[in-house]
């Protein structure tokens, strides 16, 4: 509810009938709520005024706040024209002061019995009679309350504007596009008695019409294309506006409009389209930061469902109630904490960053359903292919590997003469540092972010392998001995076992690489999203920051270990 400002000044006439919500809602909700209102915590006595119930109540010690028809017995009379400042309400301390008139109001609104009155957004809405006026020029019903204004102000209408003025305006209003040349030239020479008419049911029959309309609801709906928070990342929520702007277009009726945006997901049987307009409970904003602590931020996001929603909904500002019990409005923390447990269903993280942020659906256009089905039925029989191809594949290939060597038999054995590696770093001990210096020419192989008993030296199928547990990971310093060459050739051999898990779920296993440009290489083992698999990861940089640099990445995904 907006909170109005008292209609009254010192010299202003007091009507012969008060009216509850016109003339003393505004006096007492600016002057007298803050102490004796609906805020249990600010309530100053047990005399409250936001209820007659509470404002008539026998208070004991022969004090009655209002007593019906009868000033005399009123402690709210005595109270507005004390004389001592002591006893004034509002007291002076409190910086509000009644006018006279406002006082007046008071005691006739007393006089009258006290009747108290819902606030107008509350009560059911009702057909008022027309006022009688004289029609000069056809008006409408809205007309007939304007005209009936525009007389007892003592002004008359304006005169009626011309047709350019009139479809300038209204294509504005319903399109938010000016008309063009030949849709003005056509209003012009149209000079049937329904011209008017025709004009409008062509705008409201344009696509724009639904575009326009749409543009208030996004607003309310707090829409974007975009996350809101830090560096504020794509996300795609279009579907969702023009689920809005063809429900405008299709002229769908209010009742159905707000059903399945709320709980479109709650019918029988849903459409993909009535899910769609569920969305409207995800338009809130997510973060992606870091450094947030996620479940904070699914309160934030709940929260934000509720205020929106009674927002526009409701027309309440019941935000004000998620700390304290609400000023003017009859709502309590209570209250939002209610309708908070009813939105708080969604299986979203608090912190995410991918353009469709989970829980999302696939919405398609045209005839790209049909073609997703159709892939997916290729990749699932490349999947089954997949499953069976190495079973099927071993005998051929052992027989092959057979005729190869014999075949190159001449050829492995060279191979078998190549001179031992360069640098052979076989773990043999280990240097556990939690930064790496780089700076050095002397090899030593180092653990990053080392854990508690995390990291130890194991036997391996070579030599000895370093053992990383959760959190860390290791790292070769300056193993080239000189300043790393891209231009020179060179091979290596890595024999790594993937864990189950490691820290983060992906990253560098093994970093050879400056600190600055990450002029090195790096073996990365990258999470596949597929339970229990990785990809193998080779990035070889020269500069990073330039983009000199080559990252080869494996088709086939690797199983973690148990």
């Amino acid at each position: 509810m907006t909170v109005v400002g008292s209609l009254y000044s010192g010299t202003a006439e007091v009507p012969e009938h008060i009216d509850f919500n016109r003339d003393v809602r505004p006096i007492i909700s600016d002057n007298c709520y803050h102490c004796h209102g609906p805020d249990a915590d600010n309530q100053k006595s047990d005399f409250r005024l936001d209820t007659r119930e509470s404002a008539t109540a026998d208070l004991g010690d022969a004090f009655f706040g209002i007593v019906p028809g009868n000033l005399e017995a009123s402690d709210l009379h005595w109270g507005i024209w004390e004389d001592f400042e002591e006893d004034l309400m509002p007291p002076v301390s409190s910086k509000l002061s009644l006018t006279e008139t406002e006082k007046h109001v008071l005691d006739r609104w007393i006089e009258q019995g006290a009747p108290y009155d819902e606030h107008w957004s509350f009560k059911p809405i009702s057909r008022p009679a027309l006022p009688e006026i004289n029609p000069t020029r056809g008006e409408t019903e809205i007309d007939a309350f304007i005209v009936d204004r525009l007389t007892q102000e003592g002004l008359t209408p304006s005169p009626l504007a011309d047709k350019e003025t009139l479809i300038r305006r209204v294509s504005l209003d319903l399109t938010g596009l000016p008309p063009t040349l030949s849709e003005v030239e056509a209003f012009l020479t149209d000079k049937s008695p329904t011209a008017w008419e025709n004009a409008v049911d062509r705008l409201l029959a344009s696509p724009a019409y639904g575009e326009r309309m749409a543009l208030v609801w996004l607003d309310a709906a707090r829409y974007a294309d975009s996350g809101g928070y830090q560096n504020d990342i794509l996300r795609s929520q279009w579907p969702w506006r023009d689920w809005v702007i063809d429900a405008y277009n299709a002229n769908m009726p209010f009742d159905q409009f707000t059903i399945e945006q709320l709980a479109g997901d709650l019918l029988e049987a849903p459409t993909e389209q009535q899910l769609l307009a569920t969305a409207f409970n995800r338009n809130h904003r997510i973060n992606n930061e870091g450094g947030i602590i996620p479940e904070e931020y699914l309160v934030e996001y709940v929260a934000d469902r509720v205020e929106t929603t009674s927002t526009v909904w409701l027309g309440l500002t019941m935000g004000c109630a998620r700390c304290h019990d609400h000023k003017y409005d009859p709502l309590s923390q209570q209250d939002f904490f209610e309708m908070f447990a009813f939105f708080h269903n969604v299986p979203e993280k608090g912190r995410d960053g991918d353009i469709a942020p989970k829980p999302n659906m696939a919405v398609y256009h045209g005839n790209t359903p049909a073609a997703h089905s159709a892939l997916q039925d290729r990749v699932n029989e490349v999947e089954k292919l997949l499953a069976t191809l190495g079973a099927e594949s071993e005998e051929d290939f052992s027989t092959w590997l057979q005729a190869t060597e014999l075949e190159f038999a001449d050829l492995l054995g060279a191979l078998r003469q190549i001179p031992a590696p360069e640098i052979h770093l076989p773990f043999d001990s280990i240097n556990v540092r939690a930064v790496p210096n780089l700076g050095t020419s002397r090899l030593k192989t180092q653990i990053q972010n080392p854990g508690k008993n995390d990291s130890s030296l194991v036997p391996a199928r070579f030599g000895r392998a370093i053992k990383i547990g959760p959190g860390t990971y290791g790292r070769i310093a300056s193993p080239h001995g000189e300043k790393f060459n891209s231009a020179q050739a060179r091979s290596w051999l890595f024999n790594v076992r993937p864990p189950a898990r490691f820290a983060g779920s992906e990253g560098p296993v093994l970093v050879c690489a400056e600190a600055n440009s990450l002029r090195g290489y790096r073996l990365i083992l990258e999470d596949q999203g597929v339970d229990g698999h990785y990809r193998l990861s080779v990035q070889i940089a020269h500069d990073i920051r330039t983009g000199d640099a080559l990252e080869v990445v494996t088709e086939s995904i690797i199983p973690k270990s148990g």
